[in-house]
């Protein structure tokens, strides 16, 4: 039988070689077995968004919850709520995936259509700070955001990675226990915990955390930038 890690792989060559009758095939079957893997409910919310599936919004809210820093989950459901005709739902999402991706044109001209404006807050200050590396910047501004807002779970995790830049790990990793106290499917959470376990030498620990991760995301390979900042080795 495949693992878990060897299924992902295949979902993503079947992807993208346009097989999308079998990838569908593949990642309901991954679902059906382990509904925490983040490749299997991406692929099922965009093939169903594709289709006019109503079940697409529950793969959506998924991709949400265990990645809550994903741009493309929030214009998913964007995308979800406009079909609907809840423009004000729709808006909403739009502006926060253009929170979290400032850079992107595509969303800030999505939300323009709609007759709204483009986020200049905090949080969005705090990424274009983070993007450019300027860190000082960064933690200022997200943790601003995450004041604003303390339930905003993608701020928090965007200010524990400005904070690991800096060498702050106590910092990043206090926020990162505060995430997975809120939601135990943060794969990216998870990531920083296993990360810090490794790097104080607590072996049998960290193997908890990176079993879990390797749970949602199997090689971090939808997360290679963070596994190499965080110095992780993938499978």
């Amino acid at each position: 039988m495949a693992s878990v890690a060897q299924q992902s792989k295949a979902i993503r060559q079947a992807a993208r070689s346009g097989q999308l009758d079998e990838a569908l095939g593949m990642a309901k079957e991954v679902v059906q077995n382990n509904p925490r893997n983040l490749l299997a409910n991406r692929l099922m919310a965009w093939i169903g968004m594709e289709r006019g599936s109503r079940e697409a919004m529950h793969y959506l809210q998924q991709c949400a919850t265990m990645d809550p820093e994903d741009p493309l989950a929030e214009v998913g459901q964007a995308i979800f709520a406009e079909r609907s005709g809840v423009i004000e739902s729709a808006l909403y999402h739009f502006r926060r995936a253009a929170a979290l991706a400032p850079e992107d044109e595509r969303i800030r001209e999505e939300i323009e259509r709609l007759g709204g404006e483009a986020p200049d807050g905090a949080l969005t200050t705090g990424v274009i700070a983070l993007q450019d590396g300027d860190l000082d910047t960064a933690v200022e501004y997200v943790r601003r955001a995450t004041e604003e807002r303390p339930e905003d779970l993608a701020a928090k995790l965007l200010l524990a990675r400005a904070l690991w830049l800096q060498g702050n790990t106590d910092q990043a990793v206090h926020l990162a226990n505060q995430v997975l106290a809120a939601n135990q499917s943060s794969v990216v959470a998870l990531m920083f915990l296993y990360a810090a376990e490794k790097k104080r030498g607590r072996i049998l620990q960290g193997r908890k955390y990176d079993a879990q991760a390797q749970e949602i995301d199997p090689g971090f390979t939808l997360h290679l930038q963070l596994a190499g900042l965080l110095a992780l080795t993938s499978r």
